[in-house]
């Protein structure tokens, strides 16, 4: 089960497809809404686990809004984009 994520909030920020629709890669964001309040490891890797827990359900929404004849196989990666911003503007502000 995963945790609860409290003030915190788990999206997708992404996805990139291989040239050939054969694989897809979905990129997982995680804020928080509490200033310095980060996920631990622990907790990415529970998110990565129910997202890859889930791929079945995934594809078979896939195939039901989006007409393929082959469903990409799918792989889940955090973003560290949104964090390292976020990291970036904490330190610019403390330089004020």
């Amino acid at each position: 089960a995963l945790p609860i994520f409290k003030d915190k909030m788990i999206g997708i920020n992404g996805v990139d497809v291989s040239g050939d629709g054969s694989y897809a890669t979905i990129y997982i964001t995680a804020m928080s809404f509490t200033p310095g309040i980060e996920y631990s490891a622990e907790e990415k890797q529970a998110i990565l686990d129910a997202f890859e827990k889930s791929k079945g359900f995934i594809r078979t929404e896939i195939g039901k809004c989006v007409k393929l004849h082959h469903l990409p196989e799918l792989s889940f990666k955090f973003d560290e984009s949104f964090e390292y911003g976020m990291k970036m503007d904490r330190i610019l502000d403390s330089l004020k």
